[in-house]
């Protein structure tokens, strides 16, 4: 859509103003150290000088208010597992600054550099599915509409955790892997405020669960921190996926394929069901005696 471009313009057009560490936000945050600079926002790694806690603080320029604080207060009140938390929303001139639970974990960079069973990646797609099934309910009705590997973490547990709600899609991702099964459609219901719920946007989260999970299940140089779609939009997976996880991916991915999932809930219920049946195969060693 129209909206949808212009932002991705802004996006690409606006760099982030740097904040140097050490300074002091709202009297409150102490900004310790640069986390990661993408192409708009920065985060941070920072402590909250009130209640003595590490926290995130992510800092935006001050044209993203609007959508921020849209989406700060749709997603807020979230408590879940899967999901993180959100402290504090701070606008001042000419920045936006977004506080957040601080989790220390491995990116999506990461992952991918990771020698990861079925099982785990299985796993994955079930946590990543549960945190959307809480947004999703009918209490909520809120969808992602942009999770990308940006929204992605493994905690040091191995619980995956999940960012950014409801805020604008990123159209170079999405319209990137639109060749992949996507019908060459980008995002459906461009139109609606981010985060709000329709049957098309439901589909889009679905999908874009499948990409995630492809994207760790294909063939990589070793070392690559990022996954580009095929030229030729064909899904070609590791010969030691199982043939099964294959097919429930390409089901997430594939519009035209005849048994689509839709709904995050039919994703779940498979994946989940399939990881039940790859933990069992997994090997459990021996001590020698």
């Amino acid at each position: 859509g129209r909206c949808g471009r212009l932002l991705l313009r802004s996006q690409q057009a606006e760099r982030n103003v740097f904040v140097e560490t050490g300074r002091v936000i709202h009297r409150r945050y102490l900004l310790q150290r640069l986390i990661k600079q993408g192409q708009i926002c920065a985060v941070y790694q920072g402590v909250d000088q009130l209640l003595q806690r590490v926290v995130a603080v992510k800092t935006a320029p001050a044209s993203y208010v609007l959508p921020y604080r849209a989406a700060i207060q749709m997603t807020s009140h979230f408590s879940h597992p899967n999901i993180i938390g959100l402290y504090d929303l701070i606008a001042e001139p000419g920045s936006l600054y977004i506080v957040q639970e601080y989790v220390e974990g491995d990116d999506f960079a990461a992952l991918l550099q990771t020698q990861l069973t079925p099982y785990e990646v299985a796993d994955i797609g079930c946590q990543i599915c549960q945190a959307l099934i809480y947004t999703g309910s009918s209490s909520r009705k809120i969808c992602h509409g942009d999770l990308t590997p940006h929204a992605v973490i493994r905690d040091r547990t191995g619980r995956i955790r999940i960012n950014n709600f409801a805020l604008p899609s990123d159209l170079d991702y999405f319209e990137s892997w639109s060749i992949v099964g996507g019908d060459g459609i980008a995002i459906a219901d461009d139109e609606l405020p981010w985060g709000q719920q329709s049957e098309g946007r439901q589909e889009n989260d679905t999908r874009a669960i499948g990409l995630l999970l492809y994207q760790l299940l294909t063939g990589r140089p070793a070392g690559a921190t990022t996954v580009e779609p095929p030229a030729d939009g064909r899904l070609r997976f590791l010969r030691t996926v199982p043939p099964e996880l294959c097919e429930t991916v390409a089901r997430a991915v594939m519009r035209q394929h005849p048994q689509h999932f839709t709904t995050v809930e039919t994703l779940f219920a498979e994946l989940s069901a399939l990881a039940e049946v790859l933990e069992t195969a997994i090997p459990v060693p021996v001590a020698a005696v």
